[in-house]
């Protein structure tokens, strides 16, 4: 947090985020906090002793990348838990136009 105003937090990595998640929390507790939990977080941090907090508590919301990522998480934790999937289908290609672009 560099102190200018903010409209919502998206933190992603939640231990190595943890300060910044904090300082927001405490400076707009009424703003969106939203959590993107990464692999590390989901299939390491939280099944280890906490050494320090998380800020899954903090969050209004938390992402995770796969349906699975969900069964990782505590009961409390999975009720503000959404999925948003890191893939899209492929798009097809287009042929390279012969003609050169003109940028102004």
């Amino acid at each position: 947090m560099d102190g200018r105003p903010a409209d919502l937090m998206l933190a992603l990595h939640a231990r190595r985020s943890f300060a910044s998640i904090r300082a927001f929390a405490d400076r707009f507790p009424t703003r969106p906090l939203l959590l993107a939990l990464t692999g590390t977080d989901l299939y390491r941090d939280i099944h280890e002793k906490p050494r320090r907090p998380a800020g899954t508590g903090l969050a209004h919301r938390i992402i995770v990348l796969q349906e699975r990522g969900v069964d990782e998480l505590a009961a409390h934790l999975a009720a503000k838990t959404r999925v948003i999937y890191q893939s899209a289908p492929d798009i097809a290609r287009q042929a390279l136009s012969k003609t050169p672009s003109r940028c102004w």
